[in-house]
């Protein structure tokens, strides 16, 4: 019997709760928004759908200026090659525009305004910012004409030509319409890259005035800077500067065809710079104006109808000076192909060092390399034999004459204060000549190249080394 009350009471309030549950799916009923004033469910009024890819789409923008977006290859009716235009298509950013045309297959509006206005004015439909052709497979034309941006920027008017409705169309469907033709160019401005590298590079223009033009060629598989100078190119920093013009990308488009006039008003008849490049690419020529006052500069391809801007910090190459491209040491050397150094005093003292190379196999290398050789050097000085460990220190030295500054020949030269000659194993020979220059500089010029100064604390660690040779004393490293 208790079990039985039990059981009545336990259905009694299940009885409650369902009806406390039904209240309250009654009460937020009544109390819940509209459909209407939900949240935006987005645009969902047709406005066209064309049947199948879109082949061509044909915009006019302000009533003047047109262009076309063309598609060239399909994959089932999604686009995937396009152009612009007759432009090459390497000039023009396929991706981007193949992009549009797919997008452009259906257009749907956040609502539909007006049936038929008898004014189109207010809508800026009467004269159109853009009128917009999508064409598609079947050759079926949709022509949309696109007003001014509503109030607080909710979307953009649109009506089709063939029909008197007025829609409200999201900006985001129509901003692509709206983009000047330079917007659709590839930003890539020349070929090749780092890892393809190139085979000659000329840097010219008004920037370089002075010193001529610089070049920069390769020979074997090093690069050598063969004008103004004849020099080794620093690889660790000239060649990376010099690679960043292949691949080089404009921060955009500035013109299309521009005209003689118009490339010799920028000043690109005398350019800044230019940079002649050439590789197994191809080659191309590059005419730059000098940075505005915000560091842009226009840069121009011959053969190629289009003016770019780019950034000038992003141009290493732009004002580059061959002493920044060239290796800075005067002369170095591989001590294993030299016989002979002779050093050459002010006083006419002459010191001369002949160098002995023989191979001695390494006895305490590890089996995996029980056949290599090293070698071994001995040296005298002026006939007598010297440590040589202690001489290959003294080298580190010569070889450490920096090429600091660029400078004139001088007037008047007097006589060296300190002449080096390498002499190598075929008997040729290359000598590093040291004047007496501007206050603790000294003029340095190694063979027939041009003339550099070179601090004088370089001079003096040479001949404070080399009375430690002759002394027998240690040599120590040498550091700038």
């Amino acid at each position: 019997m208790q079990l039985k009350k039990s059981l009545w009471i336990l259905i009694g309030l299940l009885a409650v709760a369902a009806g406390l549950i039904a209240a309250l799916v009654v009460v937020h009923s009544h109390n819940a928004p509209s459909s209407q004033e939900g949240p935006d469910p987005g645009p969902s009024v047709l406005v066209y759908q064309t049947k199948g890819a879109v082949t061509s789409i044909k915009i006019t923008q302000e009533q003047k200026t047109s262009y076309t977006l063309s598609a060239l290859s399909f994959d089932e009716d999604l686009v995937e090659g396009a152009s612009m235009n007759d432009y090459d298509s390497q000039l023009v950013n396929q991706s981007r525009v193949a992009g549009v045309l797919n997008a452009s297959r259906n257009l749907y509006a956040l609502e539909l305004l007006e049936e038929s206005p008898g004014d189109y004015q207010p809508y800026g439909l009467a004269q159109p910012r853009a009128v917009v052709e999508v064409t598609d497979k079947t050759k079926a034309t949709f022509t949309l004409l696109i007003g001014d941006n509503a109030p607080g920027n909710t979307g953009i008017y649109l009506k089709r030509q063939d029909s008197p409705a007025v829609y409200l169309v999201p900006t985001y469907s129509l901003e692509n319409y709206l983009l000047p033709e330079t917007a659709y160019f590839n930003l890539t401005i020349t070929p090749g890259s780092a890892s393809e590298g190139f085979d000659a590079v000329v840097l010219g223009g008004t920037v370089r005035e002075e010193q001529g033009q610089v070049v920069i060629r390769k020979q074997g598989e090093n690069y050598v800077l063969t004008a103004p100078v004849r020099r080794p190119l620093d690889e660790s920093m000239g060649l990376a500067m010099l690679n960043t013009l292949l691949g080089l990308n404009a921060d955009s488009v500035a013109a299309v065809n521009p005209t003689r006039q118009e490339l010799d008003a920028l000043g690109l008849n005398k350019p800044y710079a230019t940079a002649q490049v050439s590789g197994s690419w191809g080659e191309f020529f590059l005419s730059v104006t000098a940075p505005d006052a915000g560091g842009m500069v226009f840069l121009y391809r011959e053969g190629v109808p289009l003016l770019y801007t780019a950034r000038a910090d992003l141009l290493p190459w732009l004002d580059l000076q061959y002493i920044q491209l060239m290796d800075p040491f005067a002369y170095t050397p591989d001590i294993e192909q030299l016989r002979e150094i002779a050093l050459e005093l002010v006083s006419g003292e002459i010191y001369r060092f002949q160098l002995t190379h023989k191979e001695a196999r390494d006895s305490e290398s590890s089996k995996a390399k029980e056949s290599a050789e090293t070698k071994e050097i001995s040296v005298t000085l002026d006939g007598a034999p010297i440590d040589s460990e202690n001489f290959q220190r003294f080298y580190v030295t010569l070889i450490s004459a920096r090429l600091a500054e660029h400078t004139q020949q001088p007037s008047s030269l007097g006589s060296p204060a300190l002449v080096i000659t390498y002499i190598d194993s075929s008997n040729a020979r290359q000598s590093v000549e040291f004047y007496p220059g501007p206050i603790r500089r000294y003029y340095i010029r190694s063979g027939d190249e041009p003339f550099f100064l070179t601090p004088s604390s370089y001079v003096d660690r040479v001949l404070s080394d080399l009375a430690k040779v002759k002394a027998g004393e240690r040599v120590e490293s040498f550091e700038w």
